[in-house]
């Protein structure tokens, strides 16, 4: 009959992995804010360039508006792009980028709304992402910064 015993300190590792596990979330919820904030400010640096190759706006809305930059007319929309946490059943950390739900733009409508109605297009207005341009250029930086936090708590856990 072969034997095989436990060697080692099994308790000590054990409270090494619930440590572990601790300071892993604490490290992904900070991540996560900070990654928020990395794809909010290329968004604004895309909306200051208007460098995402939209369709340009038409000389009627040119002449109403006074310029041709698209995403701003008053500044509102820009000043009100925001980065907060959501409730989620499924995830338990979510963040949300985009017009501020709670402001109205003076035509009446939520920030939000008028966000998506310019990255969507509409019957009247074509598409003009920014939110998912910006989303797709922050997904590299985003996990490189995930995945050095999650080795660095895993050295810290394991290397003392």
């Amino acid at each position: 009959m072969n034997y095989c015993g436990l060697t080692g300190s099994w308790r000590e590792a054990g409270i090494t992995l619930q440590n572990l596990a601790k300071n892993i979330n604490k490290s992904a919820e900070k991540e996560l804010k900070e990654s928020g904030e990395l794809v909010k400010d290329i968004i604004v640096k895309h909306i200051d360039n208007q460098d995402l190759g939209w369709k340009p706006l038409s000389p009627i809305t040119v002449r109403i508006k006074g310029s041709d930059t698209i995403y701003v007319d008053t500044g509102l929309l820009r000043s009100n792009i925001t980065v907060r946490g959501v409730k989620s059943k499924v995830n338990k950390s979510t963040i949300f980028i985009g017009g501020n739900p709670w402001t109205r733009h003076p035509s009446g409508l939520k920030m939000s709304e008028l966000m998506n109605f310019m990255e969507y297009g509409t019957k009247y207005m074509p598409p003009r992402p920014l939110i998912r341009p910006s989303f797709n250029e922050a997904k590299p930086l985003v996990i490189n910064k995930f995945t050095r936090g999650v080795v660095g708590d895993i050295r810290k856990a394991v290397i003392k």
